[in-house]
């Protein structure tokens, strides 16, 4: 016991779930492929799982210019679920109106975000995010300047912008490990 359910479920790398080529649209790669992950591990000691007892890590390996990349377009996605609810104070999480919104990614996310930078959370990252905040102290303008520019949108005018705030696709290429990798990623 102590090893998990499978010796091999103690490590798994999504860089080789999809195959050799994939295309990842900027638009899917937070609400799909980064905050379910990062959520769950957040929640589970609220959960009754002791705090050392899991760390999600991000690794950008074997891509770690091409994963800070992805990770910066989730900052930049919880820049804007940050303003959006701070313009539209009136919906609550719970509203089904702002959980429609594309500038909504999931509850307590932007806290989430904000602590895997700081080194506070159990999801941790071998990565080079971008820093909350610039060297005066204010929000990091890198991770979105219209957000300062335009603070008070109304809610359909941040599910407008959403679309075209970070249009980008990445191509993702990697190696396919071969069994002797394989192997030893099952017994480390």
């Amino acid at each position: 016991m102590g090893k998990g359910l499978f010796p091999s479920a103690k490590r798994t790398s999504d860089w080789h779930n999809e195959g050799d080529d994939f295309i990842l649209p900027t638009l899917s790669v937070t609400k799909r492929e980064l905050a379910p992950w990062i959520m769950e591990a957040v929640c589970l000691p609220s959960l009754g799982m002791p705090q050392d007892a899991f760390t999600l890590v991000l690794d950008g390996n074997p891509r770690p210019d091409l994963a800070s990349e992805i990770f910066a377009v989730a900052q930049q996605d919880a820049s804007w679920q940050m303003a959006f609810e701070r313009s539209n104070a009136w919906l609550s999480s719970s509203h089904e109106e702002a959980r429609r919104s594309a500038s909504y990614i999931m509850d307590g996310f932007p806290k989430a975000i904000h602590n895997i930078v700081d080194g506070t959370s159990l999801a941790k990252c071998n990565l080079r995010p971008l820093p909350n905040y610039g060297p005066d102290g204010s929000p990091n303008p890198e991770i979105d300047q219209s957000l300062y520019t335009n603070p008070q949108w109304p809610l359909f005018q941040y599910t407008t912008h959403w679309y075209f705030h970070s249009v980008k696709e990445f191509e993702v290429r990697t190696r396919k490990p071969d069994w002797l990798d394989m192997r030893r990623i099952a017994w480390e």
